[in-house]
């Protein structure tokens, strides 16, 4: 019998062992077909059906899984077209009007999302570097960074996808570079275009899973204790 016992509550705890979450598998892409691939109920917003004209801030999406986008710094940010690489379309611009980091604020609002993906360059036939720093939910202060080089208007976008384990809070993409040919020091203009957000494919896998194994551990808990009730009762 206390073999049986033994045996059991090893194999209790070797199930409990395995229930606490990994760390958050982050994965960049500079592909869209293959982030598409990676990515579940995923929306795309080319904001081609918008007009010209400037705004404090813009919404995308269908409640309760939508995406605000607003300029970060003294900027003025704006729906244009006719700027961009072949074949953009409309799209969204932060122009700023002061020096340091400058650009925009991406939030979702869902606290859900665990990836995007978007086209970005920036104005002036200026290859210029875009630094995206990412927030998860409940992490404030210790975002995830990382640099995209763009290339001159003649050349594509560059496309720039993110998968994670952690849910999106809010998004920064933003330049510090200095703007080609003004004799004002103004930040460069950051362009996004086709943006697009949903669920990491890894991460709905791996929820059935943990599911199942802690339906395992309640169940060998419950046959240790019953086993041990009916013993005693005898």
């Amino acid at each position: 019998m206390r073999v049986v016992q033994t045996l059991s509550f090893a194999a209790l705890w070797g199930a409990l062992a395995v229930v606490p979450a990994a760390p958050a598998a982050t994965l960049t892409y500079t592909d869209r077909i293959v982030w598409n691939g990676a990515v579940t109920n995923r929306t795309d917003v080319n904001f081609d059906s918008l007009s010209d004209g400037s705004s404090n801030s813009l919404t995308i999406g269908t409640a309760p899984d939508q995406v605000n986008l607003a300029g970060l710094g003294l900027v003025w940010m704006a729906v244009g077209s006719g700027w961009g690489p072949s074949g953009s379309g409309h799209y969204i611009v932060a122009d700023s009007f002061d020096t340091g980091r400058r650009g925009l604020t991406v939030t979702h609002t869902s606290g859900l999302d665990t990836a995007f993906g978007v086209n970005l360059w920036t104005f002036d036939d200026q290859a210029q570097p875009i630094e995206i720093r990412v927030y998860s939910v409940g992490q404030p202060s210790s975002p995830a960074v990382y640099t995209v080089n763009t290339l001159s208007t003649s050349n594509p976008a560059i496309f720039f996808g993110y998968t994670s384990d952690d849910k999106i809070d809010h998004i920064e993409i933003t330049t510090t570079g200095v703007r080609k040919g003004d004799v004002h020091p103004y930040a460069g203009r950051v362009v996004l275009d086709n943006y697009s957000w949903g669920i990491s494919a890894s991460q709905e896998q791996e929820t059935p899973e943990a599911t199942t194994i802690g339906y395992l551990t309640i169940g060998i808990a419950a046959m240790v204790f019953g086993k041990r009730k009916f013993v005693r009762a005898e």
